[in-house]
Parts: C-alpha cells; sequence; structure tokens
C-alpha cells in the first residue's frame, strides 16, 4: 500500500487512474524523455456492464473510488474534465458528468483537500511539451518515459499525474 500521493482519473466509460507522489521539482517533457522518472501506478477500470443503466455505473464508479481510496489513501485528486462528444445521447451526459460528481463526493468523504480538474487539452499541451498531440502523441510520450499502459485511457491518466505536478508546483509559487 502506498499512503498519499495525487490520484489522477481520466474520466469515461473506462477510466484511467495514476496514483503517485508528486515530484518538489517536476520535469520539463525533453528532461523526461532523458531522465526517465520512476513508473507511477496506474492501470484503468471499467464501471458497469455495456449498456448498463445511469443508477448501476455510478454504483459501480462509488465502490470501485470507494475502496480504491481506503486501500491507497491518496491526499491529493485531480480529474479530467469530461468531453462530451457532439452527437451523444442523455445517458453518456448523465454518466461522464456523474462520474466527475461521485469523485468529488468521495474525496469530499475522504477529506482529500487538494482537488483539481483539468482541461484535456492543456494536460496534453504540458505532457508533450506542445498543443494538439492527441491521444498518440501521449502515448509516444508515455513511452518516450519508459512508463508502460494498456489503454490510452491508462496513459492520459499518467499524463493527468505529471499535469498534476506541474500545477502543484506553480500554486507552491505563487504562495
Amino acid at each position: 500500500m502506498m499512503a498519499g500521493g495525487v490520484l489522477a482519473l481520466d474520466l469515461a466509460t473506462n477510466t484511467g487512474w495514476a496514483l503517485g507522489r508528486l515530484p518538489l521539482q517536476p520535469l520539463l517533457p525533453i528532461e523526461a524523455r532523458v531522465q526517465k522518472p520512476p513508473q507511477p501506478m496506474s492501470g484503468w477500470v471499467r464501471f458497469g456492464a455495456p449498456g448498463c443503466s445511469v443508477g448501476a455505473f455510478a454504483d459501480a464508479a462509488e465502490r470501485w473510488g470507494r475502496a480504491f481510496l481506503t486501500e491507497h489513501q491518496p491526499t491529493g485528486m485531480i480529474i479530467e474534465k469530461p468531453i462530451l462528444p457532439q452527437e451523444t445521447n442523455p445517458d453518456t451526459v448523465l454518466k461522464l458528468n456523474g462520474l466527475a460528481a461521485v469523485f468529488l463526493m468521495l474525496a469530499h468523504r475522504f477529506s482529500i483537500r487538494w482537488v483539481r480538474n483539468a482541461q484535456p487539452s492543456t494536460v496534453k499541451k504540458s505532457f508533450c511539451g506542445r498543443g494538439g498531440p492527441g491521444k498518440e502523441g501521449v502515448q509516444a510520450e508515455c513511452l518516450a518515459r519508459g512508463w508502460r499502459f494498456a489503454t490510452d485511457d491508462e496513459a492520459d491518466a499518467l499524463a493527468l499525474l505529471d499535469y498534476a505536478g506541474h500545477l502543484a508546483a506553480k500554486e507552491r509559487a505563487a504562495a
């Protein structure tokens, strides 16, 4: 068990997660490719069976989140803001926005004080060192750092955790 650290969540039907301690001095992308920082804990989870109800989906997310937070006890959480496709149905809107609400509720319940959210485009630019790299760019950057991942959602969560380090460092400098 690793108590502490920050949990990064790329919220979707298949949610990517990464857990790690934030460095005091985060690396720029070029530095990270050379220095190869250690791989954070990471993985992905699917909430509910395909086509399940919004309630079953939210219940599965809450149960997984509660168990994860109980076991790992992170002190921070960062979630990627949901991006809704232009053509989507109301259940998808409820599921994606509901996921954010479920994890914000869990952060409150577990007294996690450092809770942030991030725009996906900002995360990708920070992680890759340039704008608009897309999922392939994030995956390539993970591989350049020596980080393994099973899905694009897991790679996105690793990028989000890296971004959390930069955000926390910026907040410390401004304080």
